[in-house]
């Protein structure tokens, strides 16, 4: 999927829940994410991501700039990966981020505040 993504530039939607990518599959998939800046829906939820996956994932995401819908749900972002996503949501406010509890307290706190680019770097957008 990962290698096909490459010549999907007016991708809109990407659901990809429930299938168990993990750190290996999140890479790879992210990888692409950049050349997507038509994408407006993302649903990553349930594949096993974890805090170290959402800084990739946000510094790819960065470049999409129609995103208005991301799911990580059942995922574990932890207090880390919210802090990018912090970043995310403050560059992108019309963006919408399923979360399950997954962040824990820290992880709300670092949401809630002005994270600047602490989360994550802006990636060459293609």
């Amino acid at each position: 999927l990962s290698s096909s993504l490459g010549g999907w530039k007016s991708l809109r939607s990407l659901h990809v829940g429930w299938n168990d990518l993990g750190p290996e599959g999140a890479a790879n998939l992210t990888q692409n994410l950049a050349q997507c800046s038509h994408l407006a829906h993302l649903d990553l939820s349930w594949n096993g991501l974890g805090p170290d996956d959402a800084r990739p994932l946000v510094s790819a995401l960065s470049c999409c700039t129609n995103l208005t819908r991301l799911d990580l749900g059942g995922n574990f972002v932890g207090p880390t990966g919210a802090a990018a996503l912090a970043w995310l949501l403050g560059k992108s406010p019309s963006l919408t981020l399923r979360l399950s509890s997954t962040i824990g307290p820290k992880g709300a706190t670092n949401l809630n505040r002005d994270s600047g680019v602490r989360g994550a770097t802006r990636r060459q957008c293609r």
